[in-house]
């Protein structure tokens, strides 16, 4: 029997509590969706040491992955880390409107400075001061026992659809004041993104200029990027050790037996240690049986191969990693319709739709070290949603009962459906 997961563990928790005369206890939950809290979520702490010994050194840093894969989680740790090392940390994500096209570059200015000084006391605008990128510098100059600030930007894939003109002045603006370290109390940056952004930020991607007719690099820009490849650092997977780690922590805190090993290997295979994705799969497992004192292999198998990819196309997980489908050109739809075709690699060069669709982490290159590249689909679970998701939108435009589905039925429907398969689930 499947339950909400809420209401199944209030239910048990209710009953548990008056047998024993107690008020019920909170849990903590799986974090299905963006972002995971030490302490409401069943937590594995991110591996960060390297990226904060690189901020304390005063590094100008990127933390790139794939989306739904732990960045945020991974930067809050780091600034965990950082305050209690003595810095002023200033966590904010990028304001997703500053690329309107209504907006000038002296109000996207404007729009920083203000988010920027309303996350810190020891940073603030100058009062009577135009906005501009000098503004923005002058916030930082060193006051009477200032401490360090490390300045942390998330959500940095806004800053694409930014005006050339801006993103330049942006960068400038950084570099200036890492070079005049002495000057402004701005001791280190960390820029968060999908890899998308290591182009926007001048760093370069190397099969991109691979397949540039001479393989010359185009510097433009480059010599005023205060970024580089040196200090950048990708956000890490789950590993099946993780995965149980987990699922021993929901087994003590919910007082039942799970068969951790066997259900962790399960998951892995399902998502390739995926985090967004991981936790999907661990959410619906409590839902699933949240009622059963035991969690078993064959229960979560039974429900996995029944329902788990139908109940993955309404999360925000999966809306997330496919967003990117929206924005495929023709080319990029006939290659994801190949890729789940395929029975393995479908065998590419490099072009915006691959770098796309491998920044986002709907595929996987299994060959990044060469020219071509080799792709699959990034998981089994993904690729089953895809499936689902196409299957369901050609369905519902048929009769009633079953059908065969080949791919040119998938083509004629388009690609768009995957992300709007929504309104015909819920």
């Amino acid at each position: 029997m499947e339950l909400d997961g809420d209401s199944g563990s209030a239910a048990r928790d209710l009953k548990r509590a008056r047998d024993e005369g107690k008020s019920p206890r909170r849990h903590k939950s799986f974090a299905a969706d963006n972002g995971c809290s030490e302490t409401k979520n069943y937590y594995v702490e991110p591996q960060v040491s390297e990226l904060v010994d690189m901020l304390v050194k005063g590094s100008y840093c990127v933390l790139t992955g794939v989306r739904q894969s732990g960045k945020s989680t991974s930067a809050l740790h780091v600034r965990k880390l950082l305050r209690n090392a003595g810095f002023e940390c200033i966590y904010l994500d990028l304001p997703p409107h500053l690329p309107d096209t209504a907006l000038s570059n002296a109000k996207r200015w404007q729009i920083l400075i203000t988010a920027v000084s309303r996350r810190s006391s020891v940073v603030c605008a100058q009062p009577d001061v135009e906005p501009s990128d000098s503004a923005f510098s002058e916030m930082f100059f060193w006051r009477h026992e200032q401490k360090n600030v490390v300045l942390i930007f998330d959500e940095m894939n806004t800053f694409g659809r930014l005006p050339l003109s801006f993103k330049d002045s942006f960068l400038a603006t950084l570099r200036a004041m890492k070079l005049d370290e002495d000057s402004y109390c701005l001791h280190s940056i960390l820029l968060i993104g999908t890899d998308s952004i290591l182009a926007e930020l001048k760093i370069s991607q190397e099969k991109r200029w691979a397949a540039t007719p001479d393989g010359c690099r185009d510097r433009t820009g480059f010599e005023y990027s205060p970024f580089s490849h040196d200090f950048r650092m990708r956000s890490t997977f789950f590993s099946n050790k993780d995965i149980e780690d987990l699922l021993a922590q929901y087994e003590q805190d919910r007082l039942i037996k799970v068969e951790k090993q066997a259900i962790a290997m399960s998951i892995f295979n399902l998502t390739s240690g995926h985090k967004g994705l991981v936790g999907v799969c661990c959410a619906e497992l409590d839902a699933a049986f949240s009622l059963q004192s035991q969690h078993t292999l064959q229960m979560w198998e039974r429900f996995s191969k029944q329902s788990l990819a139908k109940r993955v196309l309404v999360k925000p997980t999966y809306y997330a990693m496919v967003s990117v489908c929206r924005g495929l050109d023709e080319k990029g739809r006939d290659l994801i319709l190949s890729l789940l075709r395929a029975q393995g690699n479908v065998t590419v060069p490099s072009d915006q739709n691959v770098e796309c669709l491998i920044s986002d982490g709907v595929v996987v290159d299994n060959s990044p070290d060469t020219q071509l590249c080799e792709l699959s689909v990034s998981s089994l679970l993904l690729h089953s949603a895809l499936l689902e998701s196409l299957q369901l939108q050609l369905s519902i435009r048929d009769e009633p009962g079953p059908r065969d589905f080949d791919y040119k039925d998938y083509r004629e429907v388009g690609l768009e459906h995957i992300c709007n398969t929504r309104v015909t689930k819920c």
